[in-house]
């Protein structure tokens, strides 16, 4: 099988590497199917350098992005890399570089920050304003993407998630403190594959009959489940509506989910507010007027 390679700094190779084997971990106890590696964590870590079977693609189904969202719940819930009656803090970098040091995501001029193992838990709407969206911030004051005015709707909004206006807990099988998420699930994250090319490419996937969806490119934290699924939305993931009912058969969602897709879906429009400016404010501004 062809190999897709990539390289960059070793602290965000290794995140990603990091991050692709716990969710690879997930997939093989029953979680969505995760590509695998074929490089070295020493690859990662003194080279920055990541390679991967190059899956071959197909059209997504109704089926198969129900599926998915079955084999995802059970990624959320995934406590396989937690010591016994240990939590998972909101905002807990991937297990291999989850010490004292761990390390930010590189995100262009901004960062993406994670927290030790050890860290205190913290309620998700204290992380989510402080880490997910005031964190980038900054970036999208300098590049223009934010006003004044702006960042005040915003401010707004992360006032009322810290008062925890919005915590309305984990679906039912995340019982462990935060879900094990992607981190950046949108639509191009998620590969839809041949089920020949999953059976060879993928963990989790060894019995695939059938179109596979498989996870690639995380940003890997501790975080919501249902920032993770709302993510999809952002950019049209394909077939979302049945991902939702899979995930729901078998993980539901807490009550009034539907009315927080767009409270969940701030964190990848204040990440492309940071990298790429631009038509991302508005967009990102009128979405915090609904919660501010």
């Amino acid at each position: 099988m062809a190999s897709f390679t990539k390289t960059g700094s070793p602290q965000e190779i290794l995140g990603e590497y990091a991050g692709l084997q716990d969710l690879g971990a997930a997939a093989k106890a029953g979680g969505a199917p995760t590509v695998r590696v074929t490089s070295t964590v020493e690859d990662a870590r003194e080279r920055g350098f990541l390679a991967e079977p190059r899956l071959v693609s197909a059209r997504a189904t109704p089926a198969a992005a129900r599926e998915f969202g079955k084999r995802l719940a059970y990624t959320h819930a995934y406590t396989g890399d937690l010591a016994p009656g240990e939590e998972r803090p909101y905002g807990r970098a991937p297990s291999l570089v989850a010490g004292p040091q761990a390390p930010a995501f590189a995100l262009g001029t901004s960062r993406l920050v994670t927290v030790p193992a050890s860290h205190p838990q913290r309620t998700w709407g204290e992380f989510y304003a402080s880490d997910r969206i005031e964190a980038f911030i900054p970036a999208a004051e300098r590049n223009g993407c934010l006003s004044p005015s702006d960042i005040a709707v915003i401010e707004k909004l992360c006032e009322r998630l810290r008062a925890g206006e919005f915590d309305a807990g984990e679906p039912a099988l995340v019982t462990r403190g935060a879900a094990l998420t992607h981190g950046d699930l949108w639509g191009g994250n998620v590969l839809w594959v041949s089920a020949e090319s999953a059976r060879t490419g993928a963990h989790g996937a060894e019995s695939a009959t059938g179109v596979t969806a498989v996870l690639i490119d995380p940003l890997s934290h501790a975080g919501a489940a249902e920032t993770d699924l709302a993510c999809l939305t952002v950019f049209g993931a394909p077939h979302v509506s049945d991902i939702y009912a899979g995930y729901n058969s078998v993980s539901p969602l807490a009550p009034g989910w539907e009315d927080r897709i767009g409270l969940h879906r701030m964190y990848m429009l204040m990440m492309h507010c940071a990298l790429f400016g631009g038509s991302y404010g508005p967009q990102t501004v009128s979405q915090a007027r609904v919660y501010a």
